[in-house]
């Protein structure tokens, strides 16, 4: 049906002109309507007539719409544009610009030899065009009025039955002047999208289009509603004794207000649909470009900030790409001048590797009932790859990140990275907050195109999970009691980017129970290809996470790292692969049971049966340095100072960083009289935090 529609209009078209077709369409259905309503009205209100009258109303209202708008149309159609009379400019060069550039045929709506002004010129008509038949539209029904007030004169109307055909015609004016704009804009909107895409792509700038807004459409359609009301009322008036006619014509106006709102609603739905569109594509990694379908402000302004945002994204792409390109290249010429020197190269690249896994963590991770596994792999010397765990007293974070590119320059990033994050991860802070201030940071330090991806966690004392991702590839979480694997993921941009995608972080939550997992990786895991080439990809590593799930993490990541040496073979490394799974022990509940009932006996005074229930928590799960911190003042207050040493020295060990552990030791010490090593810990309690009254008091005892 859709096919047979579309060639009927390419034959009307060619046969006459694009202008009259279309005014047909438009303005003759409007017209219709019109007549029909004013028509009807007329007869409703029992205006004293004859049925010549009527008819000719009628005939004026049905015709009136073809000695205008198509007759103007199909006059340019013949001459193709070739007037050259200034009478009404305007309206002519509209009329002459779409008649002479817009090409109806199969797959092609304007012609492809358009200059950029003459694309400009088309711009500008088909978006002033709706407004142009309609006002056509309104001067043919007041026209039409005119014939008929003369018509009425010549019979000899009362002088009361000119008001009524004054307001009728006011209505009729107004009913058509309105479908007229709206139909006009549907039937011309494919044109105006093929019309901004051309210019899109030959990257010629829009001048200032002609606009409507959906305020001034609503606003129509309330005008509409209002007459309506009004006409209703008067055929009530007017129709006391016989109301069918009265519900025929409410009946009629209720049909024509819901027609025109669904012809608005339609012009707003299909922009939204196209913003929907472009957006779903842009996210996608496509081009989500937006070509207005629109003559409405709103719609054309939010399509030009997604145009913006698409080209600043590519440009950002396409930069980054060239940047690694560039950089690859240099290094490479620099290799082959400095052939001599590939052996210092060689020592430096070595050190800097040792420097880097320095900063990876990989051993005794466990804490505060997680446990941990690590695999990091290089694809060279140096890696862009990074990962780091944080822990504080009652949280622990853990975080992956992926920059771009490989070698050397992602490596520097990463140093900088691991900076960034040990300055901005605090314990009250979430990983959207840490992300956002990281991005600044970045983007004050780094000054290339280089941007890296990251995925960080943060697990509190309840085990409840705040998760945000910036851009990064999702984690997959093992929920236990389930038995089911779960993607992890939120909306967030790059980290080093641009300075807007501070806004972009958001924050996750979810609850781990014993033995529930996280896995997370970089890309480069599924990126890795075997000899045929065909990469390891997600679903083998799923299917490896399944097999292995009863598996410790520890042995899972033994597994995982077997699998894919032997999935790759002898094939050289693809990309840098780092992985990293938790798991919270079994026994976690357990532990957290006793460790609390100890809370509630240390602060009741019960000391000792407070130790009691830290231990048998300690048998349980021997990784959270804040058992040893209250074990500790436990045993201080039961004056069993050596006791008390022993753990609060555990604790300190444990999390050097803190002060309260520092405090206690000194505190300890001194009791014990050991005056000499209670300074010492006073030291390092005045640089951890040499501002409290309490660190004051203490370097006072000590002699500090």
């Amino acid at each position: 049906m859709k096919l047979a529609i579309s060639a009927v209009f390419r034959v009307l078209t060619r046969a006459f002109s694009y202008v009259s077709v279309v005014s047909v369409i438009s303005s003759g259905f409007a017209g219709i309507l019109a007549a029909i309503f004013l028509y009807y009205g007329v007869q409703s209100i029992h205006l004293d007539v004859n049925q010549e009258f009527l008819e000719t109303i009628l005939v004026l209202s049905l015709s009136g719409w073809v000695l205008f708008a198509p007759v103007t149309g199909f006059l340019y159609g013949l001459f193709r544009g070739t007037a050259k009379s200034h009478w009404f400019s305007g309206v002519t060069s509209t009329f002459r610009n779409l008649n002479q550039f817009i090409l109806i045929q199969k797959g092609q709506l304007i012609r492809n030899d358009l200059t950029p002004n003459e694309l400009q010129k088309l711009l500008h008509a088909i978006n002033f065009y709706p407004f142009l038949i309609a006002i056509i539209a309104f001067a043919d029904v007041a026209f039409n009025s005119l014939v008929a007030i003369i018509k009425a004169y010549q019979l000899g109307f009362d002088a009361a039955a000119y008001p009524h055909l004054l307001i009728g015609s006011t209505i009729a004016a107004c009913i058509h002047a309105g479908f007229t704009l709206i139909l006009a804009e549907l039937v011309t909107g494919n044109v105006r999208i093929e019309c901004r895409r051309l210019l899109a792509e030959h990257s010629i700038e829009r001048k200032s289009e002609f606009r409507s807004t959906v305020h001034f459409k609503l606003f129509l359609f309330v005008i509409l509603y209002v007459i309506g009301l009004y006409i209703s009322n008067m055929l009530t008036y007017y129709n006391r004794d016989n109301l069918q006619s009265v519900i025929y014509f409410i009946l009629l106006t209720i049909l024509l207000s819901i027609f025109f709102a669904y012809l608005i609603f339609l012009v707003i739905y299909r922009s939204l649909k196209q913003i929907e569109q472009a957006v779903d594509e842009l996210r996608k990694g496509g081009r989500g470009m937006l070509f207005s379908f629109s003559i409405d402000k709103e719609f054309i302004n939010v399509a030009n900030g997604i145009n913006n945002a698409a080209i600043t994204i590519k440009d950002y792409q396409n930069n980054l790409e060239k940047k690694v390109k560039d950089r690859t290249r240099e290094l490479t010429e620099a290799y082959g001048k400095l052939a001599s020197k590939d052996a210092e190269i060689q020592v430096e690249l070595d050190f800097a590797a040792d420097i880097q896994k320095g900063i990876v963590p990989r051993k005794n991770l466990d804490s505060n009932g997680i446990n941990f596994a690590v695999t990091y792999w290089p694809m060279g010397k140096v890696s862009g790859d990074y990962l780091d765990v944080f822990h504080f007293n009652e949280s622990t974070f853990v975080l992956i990140c992926d920059v771009s590119g490989h070698g050397v320059p992602a490596a520097l990033i990463t140093m900088a990275a691991k900076q960034a994050f040990s300055d901005a991860i605090h314990e009250d802070a979430s990983p959207a907050e840490i992300f956002s201030k990281v991005n600044t940071s970045l983007l004050e330090k780094v000054k290339t195109q280089d941007y890296l991806t990251a995925f960080m966690i943060k697990i509190d004392k309840e085990k409840k999970v705040t998760y945000c991702n910036a851009g990064h590839v999702k984690a997959i979480y093992f929920k236990f009691s389930e038995q089911s694997f779960h993607f992890l993921d939120t909306n967030g941009l790059f980290i080093g980017a641009m300075s807007d995608a501070e806004a972009s972080y958001e924050n996750a939550f979810l609850q781990m129970y014993p033995k529930d997992r996280i896995f997370m990786y970089t890309d480069g895991l599924v990126e890795q290809t075997d000899k045929t080439g065909d990469p390891l990809g997600i679903d083998r590593i799923l299917a490896s996470l399944k097999e292995f799930k009863d598996t410790p993490v520890q042995q899972l990541h033994n597994n995982l790292e077997k699998i894919i040496r032997e999935f790759h073979s002898n094939e050289p490394q693809k990309d840098d692969i780092a992985m990293l799974s938790i798991e919270l022990t079994a026994n976690w509940d357990v532990f957290k049971e006793k460790y609390n009932q100890g809370l509630i006996d240390q602060k009741s005074g019960n000391f000792r049966s407070a130790l009691g229930h830290y231990q048998e928590a300690l048998n349980t799960e021997g990784n959270y340095p804040v058992l040893y911190y209250n074990m500790a003042r436990c045993y201080y207050q039961l004056k069993e100072f050596d006791l008390a040493e022993k753990y609060i020295i555990m604790f300190t060990e444990l999390d050097p960083d803190e002060f309260r552990g520092f405090q206690l030791l000194t505190t300890i010490l001194l009791a014990q009289g050991k005056k000499e090593a209670a300074a010492d810990a006073a030291r390092v309690l005045k640089e951890l935090q040499p501002e409290s009254e309490v660190t004051k008091k203490l370097l006072d005892l000590t002699g500090i």
